[in-house]
């Protein structure tokens, strides 16, 4: 295993020391590229979403503020000092008309008592004990959270800030009514394809939010998210969003005029998505780069090797030139040797004459030759293949007409099977013939004296054909299985294996394969793959 595993990187050391020398270092620097332009790109989204934060948060700022000015305006008015509800709801209806998107104006005294209020259609509820009241009293302006109105029964946050008499002292507080759907409209903003603003109190209420029912019934404002948004600093966070379970940026910046928080909201796959599309180009021209650079530099690996390959082809041509003429000395000695001891026979005879037997078995010794010597010069000296359509499955039956008879001489079965509409194979019929009268002829001399059966299976596999050629004979050694198809490669007694070496490199010829499976003991099956065509025989 590990010589093997050390041979195949010999053999491909080229393309190794290639591949570490040029792509690695290309891939390296291409990742870090693109890793430091997705930094500055995320960066960059982080940035323009706190600045829409800031704009946001600005705004709603100085909303509130104005409303706080205008209260602190009209706490000066002489109605107010004296509480004139005529005078004073006249001056609230003013404010209405200057600024329509508050549903009500109320003033209370010092024991929370309502003084006036705009519109004046609904029953007086008096503030004490509430918080903004309460608040207001100590001499704080007062921003609520999200709240349901005593007075209006819809629901608002409230604005409310104390105003004092001619000596200084807290009179009592003054106080206006906004409908969150008029807060909703102070954070109207396009982000991105999918994003949205929302508006959060540090108290832990949602006040704006696209789905603003459903997330107040859906999650807490405990949520370790919604947490770090309270926390009183502005800044991005990257995390899975709690009522969706997306991963989202969420860019926050608290108010001054309130504790409340805005926040932008983004979903990082929108996000990542046109970092895609440009990762995506600069892909394209990397890859490119990587192309053509590897492609220079393999084409100078392949000049500078080529002549070291045309030496190990060379090399290669003489071993196996060695070793096919080394077993064709062996192959022809031994019968060279026989003939040799029948002629010192013959000759050493008193009357000189050679019995017929004799003259028999140097027949045979020499007809041994011829064979070796034959089967050699079709390797040595093959002939030029006529390739054209041939239907496979009338060369097996042609072949199997012709083996029939030497194979019920030794009480063999020859079986075959073959579809219908079977494509045809461009290839040399004769020598595909060749192939077939090979296979069939080692399947029978393989068989034992019992006899057995010969099978052959022709089968379509897409736009190839698979034939099986299968015995139930002696089997081949796993020793030999991976040597077969060499010279001299083989199981009989006086084979020469050159007839198998001839059938593999004609299929290899024709763009086939040959898989061999055996079991010995169990018998062979050789398994060819060829190249279908869609041309008609």
């Amino acid at each position: 295993m590990w010589n093997k595993l050390v041979a195949a990187i010999r053999r491909n050391l080229s393309q190794i020391l290639l591949f570490i020398i040029v792509i690695v270092p290309l891939s390296t620097l291409s990742y870090f590229l693109l890793y430091d332009n997705y930094q500055y790109r995320h960066l960059e989204e982080e940035q323009k979403n706190e600045q829409m934060a800031k704009v946001l948060a600005q705004n709603v700022d100085s909303y509130i503020a104005g409303i706080k000015v205008t209260l602190m305006g009209i706490a000066g008015l002489d109605a107010i000092q004296y509480h004139d509800r005529a005078e004073i709801e006249k001056a609230f209806a003013s404010l209405a008309l200057a600024q329509n998107d508050i549903s009500l104006y109320w003033i209370t005294d010092a024991k929370g008592d309502i003084v006036a209020k705009w519109p004046d259609n609904v029953p007086d509820k008096s503030a004490a004990g509430k918080d903004f009241f309460d608040a207001a009293m100590r001499g704080s302006t007062f921003v609520s959270d999200d709240l349901t109105g005593d007075i209006t029964n819809k629901e608002i946050v409230l604005v409310a800030v104390p105003y004092t008499n001619s000596k200084g002292q807290i009179s009592g507080v003054l106080g206006v009514s906004i409908p969150l759907e008029k807060l909703q409209q102070k954070l109207v903003l396009r982000v991105g394809a999918t994003g949205y603003p929302i508006l959060v109190s540090k108290s832990g209420h949602f006040l704006v939010h696209p789905q603003l029912d459903e997330i107040r019934k859906k999650v807490s404002a405990d949520d370790p998210v919604w947490r770090a948004l309270r926390s009183g600093t502005s800044g991005t966070i990257n995390v899975v969003a709690p009522f969706d379970g997306q991963r989202k940026l969420f860019s926050y910046v608290p108010l001054h005029e309130a504790d409340w928080v805005v926040v932008i909201v983004q979903p990082l796959s929108e996000f990542n998505a046109k970092l895609y599309d440009l990762f995506t180009r600069y892909g394209v021209v990397i890859v490119v780069v990587l192309l053509i650079v590897l492609w220079a530099a393999r084409q100078l690996v392949i000049a500078r090797n080529r002549e070291e390959e045309a030496r190990v082809l060379q090399a290669e041509k003489l071993a196996v030139v060695g070793q096919l003429a080394a077993g064709m000395a062996h192959e022809i000695r031994n019968p060279l040797t026989s003939i040799k001891g029948f002629v010192q026979m013959i000759a050493a005879r008193e009357d000189g004459k050679a019995p017929p037997e004799y003259l028999e078995m140097i027949l045979m010794e020499i007809e041994s030759i011829q064979s070796v010597v034959n089967e050699t010069l079709v390797l040595a000296k093959p002939h030029p293949a006529n390739f054209t359509p041939v239907n496979v499955s009338g060369v097996i039956q042609e072949v199997c007409a012709l083996m029939e008879p030497q194979a019920y001489y030794r009480n063999i079965k020859l079986v075959s099977s073959f579809p219908v509409n079977v494509p045809p194979v461009k290839a040399d019929r004769n020598q595909l013939k060749q192939v077939f009268i090979n296979l069939i002829k080692n399947s029978i001399e393989a068989m034992p004296e019992a006899g057995g059966e010969i099978s052959l299976a022709l089968k379509q596999r897409g736009h190839k054909l698979q034939i099986a050629v299968s015995d139930t004979g002696s089997g081949i050694p796993p020793d030999l299985l991976a040597r077969l198809g060499g010279p001299f490669v083989t199981t009989k007694e006086n084979g020469t294996g050159l007839g198998l070496m001839v059938t593999f490199r004609i299929v290899q010829n024709h763009g086939g394969s040959i898989h061999v499976d055996s079991t010995p003991g169990h018998g062979t099956t050789f398994l060819i793959t060829l190249p279908a065509t869609k041309t008609k025989e």
